[in-house]
């Protein structure tokens, strides 16, 4: 199984989960098999369906020994080792949901299925407060790739470190001179900017490190999800997951227009967020997101799990070699 995050990186696994007809939660602090560092940055659990995927993610290993975040779970419902106890047709019966329209907009397709879900909610019983924006969502980029850079090099390096002798490489440095041995077969179209980028942070107890982690924290949850959830009284807040996936232009690279996403706030906060298929654009998936506070994986489980089972979208992947306009 994956670990996730004890601080919070958007890792942009959203994106995948929410473009792939998968559910997907995180940070879920608690999962974990292998603890090799502390991380901030998000990794994510995907499955088929939300009750496949709790039967994934049962491990009675919840407050892990090598990530001192997890500790604050203790007690809480969020370190209980059955996810499986939370699912509830009814769950959103009576929960305040905020709509979060400052993550929407960005894609007219996307906005009808966020329309369409909102009904959903609705008639689910759900309290929706609409709108109930991040106010801080768009100030977060600057230091989260920051701290990413960061923790990136230290964590690989740790666990590049742990594995032994026997491996060809020990350290992100090590990593990156083997792909540029190697340019022809591994970089034929792409480099290696981001890794040499990390390669030149220092430690962890760098002031810019601890200062842009600060500002993550702060942004993310004092003034971020934490406010907005205070400001209206919420239980949890929605959003699209993201736009439908996207093909990689190999002389432009990624194209992000009209593809937007929600998955950074919660991220970098270290939060709870899980998405659930929600609908498709041309027979791409699209998600919903449902973001809630520190240890509120089993209330955000419930609430995907009833939207799930309310609006059966999810259809198995058909491995489509073209988009299909009439999907």
């Amino acid at each position: 199984m994956h670990r996730s995050p004890s601080h919070g990186f958007d890792g942009r696994a959203a994106e995948p989960d929410g473009s792939a007809r998968w559910f997907g939660p995180s940070p879920v602090l608690r999962i974990a098999a292998e603890d090799p560092q502390e991380f901030s940055l998000e990794t994510r659990l995907v499955d088929l369906a939300v009750d496949d995927m709790l039967w994934g993610m049962f491990d009675p290993g919840n407050v892990l020994p090598r990530d001192p975040a997890t500790a604050a779970c203790d007690g809480t419902a969020a370190g209980d080792a059955d996810y499986t106890r939370f699912l509830s047709e009814d769950a959103l019966r009576g929960a305040r949901i905020g709509v979060a329209r400052g993550m929407a907009g960005f894609n007219p397709r996307v906005d009808a299925i966020f329309e369409e879900s909102l009904r959903a909610l609705a008639d689910l019983g759900a309290v929706l407060v609409d709108p109930a924006d991040i106010a801080t969502a768009k100030q977060i980029e600057p230091t989260e790739m920051e701290v990413l850079l960061y923790e990136f090099k230290a964590d690989l390096n740790a666990y590049l470190a742990g594995l032994g002798p026997d491996t060809p490489v020990h350290s992100l440095a090590e990593v990156i001179a083997f792909n540029e041995a190697h340019r022809d077969a591994i970089m034929p179209t792409f480099g290696q900017e981001l890794m040499l980028m990390a390669q030149e942070k220092g430690p962890l107890t760098e002031e810019r490190y601890l200062q842009a982690l600060a500002t993550n924290h702060r942004l993310a949850r004092d003034e971020g999800i934490d406010a907005t959830l205070r400001q209206h009284a919420l239980d949890a807040i929605v959003a699209p997951s993201g736009g439908p996936a996207w093909l990689i232009d190999h002389v432009c690279g990624d194209c992000f227009a009209n593809v937007g996403g929600s998955s950074t706030p919660a991220a970098v906060a270290g939060y709870p967020s899980i998405t659930v298929p929600a609908g498709y654009v041309w027979g791409l998936p699209v998600g919903l997101s449902f973001i809630g506070p520190a240890w509120s994986e089993p209330v955000l489980i419930g609430y995907a799990y009833a939207f799930e089972q309310e609006t059966h979208v999810r259809r198995p992947p058909q491995y489509a070699t073209t988009v299909n306009p009439i999907a």
